[in-house]
């Protein structure tokens, strides 16, 4: 678990602690880290939603927390982040619509300032659409790379959405006689 005691290195400016197989939630005291610039925390195993709280993050430059079991909506709050340049919430469980306020977050670079592929998001906004593809192009048709979880992924359920995502993964080693298949990214 992440310790909520965190919160209390205010002078904090970046806190990495990805490929550490973490688990619990992201705890709220992080929002108490007011000089933070950098929060990456990918490849673990959290899960819960994201805090609210991290809105309040907003000297945020790179924040990353891909690739773990985060579940619920995103959070309007991120919108507030307006310093983000590398926003990458990619392969969770989030659900639910893309919030209209993160058109404000123009500091993201384009072409892979975004992802949020691996989710089950979407737009209604054709304005957030628009932003969303521009900030994650080279991509391929976002929407196409959001997709329904299940604990008991087969492979034909497997093949619907990775041909549609093929920049997922640099390396893909599938053993037809040991039924095992790796991927790394």
């Amino acid at each position: 678990n992440i310790p909520p005691q965190l919160g209390e290195l205010s002078n904090l400016t970046e806190l990495r602690l990805g490929n550490n197989r973490l688990s619990g939630s992201i705890p709220h005291e992080l929002a108490d880290l007011g000089n933070l610039q950098i929060l990456r925390i990918e490849t673990n195993q959290l899960s819960g939603s994201i805090p609210i709280e991290v809105g309040e993050l907003v000297g945020l430059t790179d924040l990353r927390l891909p690739e773990n079991n985060l579940s619920g909506s995103l959070p309007a709050e991120i919108g507030q982040l307006t310093n983000l340049e590398k926003l990458d919430l990619s392969s969770n469980h989030l659900i639910g619509q893309v919030p209209d306020n993160l058109r404000s977050l123009t500091a993201l670079r384009d072409a892979r300032g975004l992802d949020l592929c691996g989710n089950s998001l979407s737009t209604m906004d054709p304005l957030v659409d628009d932003f969303v593809r521009l900030k994650q192009s080279g991509k391929g048709d976002w929407e196409a790379c959001q997709y329904g979880f299940s604990d008991d992924l087969e492979l034909g359920d497997f093949s619907v959405w990775w041909l549609r995502c093929p920049y997922l993964f640099e390396r893909l080693e599938w053993s037809l006689g040991a039924h095992e298949m790796a991927m790394s990214t």
